[in-house]
């Protein structure tokens, strides 16, 4: 019997903690499409996540950073400036552990 309530309270815990964690993430998404919007980026935030997902990418490929900012300024249309910042909010949010490769 006691082996089935810490079987059913460990479940309960599991789903808890699967279930809280979910919306955190999404809040940071949303607010990451939130502040590349404000910077002047029409695209939808589906594209505006893709894009930042796929830098991470290739930042954790060990790409050239310079060679990343490019396809971001390529594929968002954007300035270089605003690449940059694109770039840095990017890592920021999806691959933080190479914070600083961005510049």
């Amino acid at each position: 019997m006691r082996t089935y309530v810490a079987i059913l309270g460990y479940i309960m815990v599991g789903f808890t903690l699967a279930f809280h964690g979910a919306p955190t993430a999404q809040a940071d998404e949303d607010s990451f499409v939130r502040s590349v919007q404000s910077l002047g980026f029409p695209q939808a935030p589906t594209n505006l996540k893709s894009i930042a997902q796929s830098a991470c990418y290739y930042v954790k490929l060990n790409r050239d950073p310079d060679e990343v900012l490019g396809r971001i300024i390529r594929m968002t249309r954007a300035e270089p400036e605003q690449g940059r910042q694109f770039f840095r909010l990017a890592v920021d949010e999806f691959c933080p552990e190479f914070h600083g490769v961005a510049g």
